[in-house]
């Protein structure tokens, strides 16, 4: 965990705390918005030049999916500072679009979070079995 309560750290910090743990992966939470309301679903990114780190994307990305029956936006690869600066596999997960008034709602609810929650660890786990 980079941090326990609601404060900002900066990517820098994040992608340090990472890199110094052994043995560790690095999973980055977020929603998701956009300029319109219509973009919809989940999508989780990974560094390109790192294989683990599709491998762990393609596997939260699928359990979460699963878990929550959201739309599917993929596993793609994105030049994000915590992914590209991470020696750890990295991903980040998008959860949904909070510009979306459904997916907002949803985000709002404990039931989805836990789902989700238990998407992302679903995954996790799957790739430390792998």
């Amino acid at each position: 965990m980079t941090r326990e309560r609601d404060e900002f750290i900066s990517l820098t910090r994040r992608v340090g705390v990472a890199n110094k743990a052994r043995r560790s992966i690095f999973v980055c939470v977020h929603f998701n918005s956009a300029n319109s309301s219509r973009p919809s679903g989940l999508e989780t990114f990974y560094n390109r030049n790192s294989g683990e780190s599709r491998m762990l994307a393609q596997l939260v990305q699928s359990a979460s999916v699963f878990q929550t029956e959201f739309n599917d936006r993929g596993a793609k690869h994105a030049y994000y500072h915590v992914l590209s600066n991470n020696k750890r596999p990295a991903i980040l997960v998008e959860c949904g679009f909070l510009t979306n008034s459904t997916e907002r709602a949803r985000a709002l609810s404990p039931e989805y979070r836990q789902k989700l929650a238990e998407g992302i660890a679903m995954g996790i786990l799957r790739y430390k079995k792998g």
